[in-house]
């Protein structure tokens, strides 16, 4: 081959190679840091995140810092009717490895007020709309803090798997509590679990706190029938419920600590109860949205208890009010130092026990001048009179069929008017009362909250 042949070759081939090539790279380097691409690159991720999640996105900027990692920068979510915001990170990195999606948050924050929002999309869109298969998505956080107001709860080495099995995906969470004596306890536990085999489909949801008490202001958002039980209440224990569809279906059962009796009682009934609990609860068994069995032990102590709701028991529950107390006076509340009851409730029978007074068996209440209200032996009622004990007759009647439902807290009963009868004095303040002995710590005042 003549030499100008061969000179020419390799200059093509120096071009087509070499040259080439390189300017290639280097324009897409140009183009990729160029700001019209970021811009494009960002909007792209906010439209994906937005179609997926249902909630708008928006985020300060993308970067990559490698081909197989994003860096999102300051993200913020948002309700897409009230511009309310539902959560935010100041980093998200989102990383493709081990056929796997592996997300890294920076102080994300969330409301406490949208848990129930955020628990819906976990159901709505991850589960019920996700593929039948896809890789597993891994979520990590050092500290989530849940904002509420001026106040917040962290939740501290949270891990967050959402993946795709036989029966459908399936989302666990699990974090530590800083209350924890140590990070090396086990964590509690959250799973929510789809299965597409049944007919309907149904979701699981599952709560285990594995020795850790968990406030249930974490389980208000979503389940605002947990306000009942005071702002300062926390749950130990566990909590398995399926949704059908139908209303909800399960077990739960655990330690409610704290149960504050005004916030249960006293601010949505014309009655008195004030005190802080610890109700042990055995078995709390759903059936389609109806409670169909509750056992277990309530224990308070320093309370106070209205003469109206005393004369309500023994009306309708067939409880045995003391006539030898002489801290029992109509209309007035009466001071107790012990309350101990045992209670077992469903379809048929609501029965009382009572363990108050050591050396007399069935004493539900008692003070330090003696018994207040006993059970009797192998006491039963019906559970229709669990609320004609705390609803009065002129305000609600109430039907004697299983068909009015059990219990007042799983009813859509009306909003009672205060009577203002023998039930209790106009214009009563709950509030936490000294023990009925001279003590040397008196109990605070608490001051109402109605609702």
């Amino acid at each position: 081959m003549p030499s100008p042949a061969r000179l020419l070759i390799c200059r093509a081939a120096i071009v087509c190679f070499c040259l080439l090539p390189t300017a290639t790279v280097g324009g897409w380097i140009v183009q990729r840091t160029s700001g019209q691409f970021a811009i494009a690159q960002k909007a792209e991720w906010e439209r994906a995140l937005t179609s997926r999640l249902g909630v708008t996105v928006a985020i300060e900027a993308v970067t990559y810092p490698s081909h197989a990692l994003a860096s999102l920068k300051n993200i913020r979510l948002t309700d897409p009717e009230t511009g309310d915001w539902i959560a935010e990170a100041s980093q998200i990195e989102v990383a493709a490895a081990d056929s796997s999606w592996q997300i890294q948050a920076w102080q994300p924050r969330v409301a406490a007020d949208r848990l129930g929002d955020l628990a819906r999309l976990i159901e709505g869109r991850l589960l019920r709309e996700a593929a039948a298969a896809g890789p597993p998505c891994v979520i990590t956080a050092s500290e989530l803090l849940l904002v509420d107001g001026n106040e917040g709860q962290s939740l501290l080495n949270v891990l967050a798997r959402l993946e795709y099995g036989l029966c459908g995906p399936t989302a666990e969470c699990t974090f530590h509590l800083p209350s924890a004596e140590n990070n090396s306890a086990a964590p509690v536990r959250l799973i929510v679990a789809r299965n597409r085999q049944l007919a309907p489909p149904t979701t699981l949801w599952q709560l285990e706190t594995s020795g850790n008490p968990v406030p249930l202001s974490l389980l208000s958002a979503a389940f605002p029938a947990t306000h009942r039980l005071g702002s300062h209440c926390r749950l130990d224990g566990r909590i398995a419920v399926e949704n059908s569809g139908a209303g909800l279906s399960g077990d739960c059962s655990g330690t409610l600590h704290d149960v504050d009796l005004d916030a249960l009682v006293t601010e949505h009934f014309p009655h008195q109860l004030s005190g802080l609990a610890k109700v042990n609860v055995e078995r709390a068994s759903l059936n389609r949205g109806k409670l169909a069995e509750l056992r277990g032990t309530m224990q308070s102590h320093d309370g106070a208890i209205s003469h109206s709701l005393l004369a309500a028991a023994q009306e309708h529950l067939g409880l045995v009010l003391a006539t030898d107390n002489a801290s029992i006076q109509p209309g007035r509340s009466v001071a107790f130092r012990q309350l101990s009851i045992g209670f077992a409730l469903n379809d048929r029978a609501f029965s009382l026990t009572g363990s108050a007074d050591t050396a007399r068996p069935g004493v539900l209440l008692a003070n330090a001048a003696g018994p207040i209200l006993q059970a009797p032996p192998q006491h039963a009622a019906p559970p229709v009179n669990l609320l004609r004990t705390l609803l009065p007759d002129n305000q609600y009647q109430v039907p004697a069929t299983r068909q009015t439902d059990a219990l007042v807290s799983l009813l859509p009963v009306p909003d009672l008017a205060p009577a203002q009868t023998a039930t209790r004095p106009a214009g009563h303040v709950p509030t936490r009362l000294a023990p009925a002995a001279p003590s040397a710590a008196a109990s605070p005042i608490r001051q109402p909250a109605l609702r």
